[in-house]
């Protein structure tokens, strides 16, 4: 039989109460109140231990493996699998990899000071993983997979991990823990740990606690082998709404106005009536023309006025979106768009794919 292997930390916190239940496999949920105590309790973790740089081969720790499954180790028989996490966690200002997506992070502590566990974690969006764990808790091993990048902060350098997601091309086929993939939870974690799962977290705002009850007086602990910052990519700029601030309080952009929206307009007409009288055409007048016209942008929230060579922000998806004015003699920003529109000045041309939509 395996000899457990002391896991040892640095404590960092307390934490709080959460209870819920079911199956299929179970599944447990947090409600609201309880994720608000939850936040509260888990800002505690940036703890001044916690803010140190580490030496540790992060890339090897975190690479991707050539099997779905831990080779040559001898699990417990009685260690307890859990699965967990969501499409995404809880945003962060910054960026973990190329994708042009916002950075999430899932806060995660393990309560099983009886039984060894391995964990099963899945996200869609690129993620950080910060696990923590009670006094006399021991982590067997960490399986993480998702679509973009899965990185898994907190824990001792000698615990096993896999890392097999879409962008790493890890072995394993790609998934997210979520209701809609809950089939294939069970398939993955016995190929991994050829076990089912005890229960399934969905992570709500991205924080899960596995295993038994925990209070406001209960010990964390975590590893300063590998910190949740040693994943950001400090040198891309913040992203989604922090992000675009931060241009504006350097002066590489500001808010657009009435009068931006004006000269676009004007300047889209005049490059029009230039086509047509290339072809000897011009437009018919309207009677009682209405001051809104088929040449004002089709859609502006959230505007702004690019005054300098920028990189866009990541995460400008859905409610973050935002509608750009590039200056005349500005270069073309680098970055993506997400669901951005851009409207260029240098070339009277509209960038992004709600051009044409509204």
């Amino acid at each position: 039989m395996k000899t457990k292997l002391k896991q040892t930390g640095i404590l960092i916190s307390g934490a709080l109460l959460f209870n819920a239940c079911t199956w299929q496999p179970n599944i447990k949920k947090l409600n609201e109140q309880e994720i608000l105590k939850y936040e509260k309790k888990i800002e505690l973790k940036k703890d001044k231990n916690l803010s140190q740089s580490t030496s540790v081969n992060l890339k090897k720790l975190q690479a991707p493996k050539d099997d779905c499954k831990f080779k040559k180790i001898n699990f417990p028989n009685d260690m307890i699998v859990y699965a967990g996490g969501a499409y995404s966690g809880k945003k962060i200002r910054y960026q973990i990899d190329q994708s042009g997506h916002q950075a999430t992070q899932f806060n995660i502590i393990v309560n099983s000071p009886n039984k060894s566990v391995a964990l099963l974690l899945g996200a869609y969006e690129p993620s950080i993983w910060n696990i923590a764990w009670t006094k006399g808790t021991y982590i067997a091993a960490v399986f993480v997979t998702g679509y973009h990048r899965q990185a898994v902060a907190g824990l001792s350098k000698d615990t096993p991990v896999i890392n097999s997601s879409q962008y790493n091309k890890g072995a394993c086929q790609y998934m997210y823990i979520a209701d809609e993939n809950i089939k294939k939870i069970n398939p993955l974690s016995n190929i991994v740990y050829e076990k089912n799962v005890k229960m399934v977290y969905y992570a709500e705002n991205g924080n899960i606690v596995f295993g038994e009850q925990i209070n406001e007086h209960t010990k964390l602990y975590a590893s300063k082998d590998s910190l949740p910052d040693s994943f950001i990519n400090k040198s891309s700029p913040l992203a989604g709404k922090a992000g675009l601030e931060d241009l504006v309080s350097k002066g590489m952009l500001r808010r657009s106005i009435s009068s931006d929206i004006n000269k676009w307009t004007k300047q889209k007409e005049e490059a029009y009536k230039k086509i047509l009288e290339a072809k000897n055409e011009e437009l018919p007048p309207v009677a009682n023309a209405k001051k809104k016209t088929v040449f004002n942008p089709q859609y502006v929230h959230n505007g702004y006025v690019i005054l300098k060579k920028i990189t866009i922000p990541a995460g400008l998806y859905g409610g973050n979106l935002a509608t750009f004015f590039l200056e005349k003699g500005v270069p073309y920003p680098d970055g993506k768009l997400g669901h951005s529109i851009l409207y260029d000045f240098n070339t009277i041309d509209c960038h992004g794919v709600g051009c044409g939509m509204y």
